[in-house]
């Protein structure tokens, strides 16, 4: 342990000052710019898969009609 221990105010400065950031970002900062980029992927991701499912289906019901004649 340390000879010069932190008083309780110090400790909840420090914390503040890393939750929030005080002059460069903090966790709440990089947390807004990991989830924005999260959800510009699950959109990506939406989006492919629902052209890939949605051409997909085309081409069977394209086979599928073809077939029946």
């Amino acid at each position: 342990m340390s000879n010069n221990p932190k008083s309780d105010h110090d400790m909840l400065v420090e914390m503040h000052s890393i939750v929030c950031g005080n002059g460069n970002k903090g966790l709440c900062q990089k947390h807004d710019e990991l989830a924005a980029a999260f959800y510009k992927f699950r959109l990506q991701v939406i989006a492919i898969a629902c052209i890939s499912l949605g051409s997909g289906g085309m081409i069977g019901f394209g086979v599928g009609n073809l077939i029946a004649g």
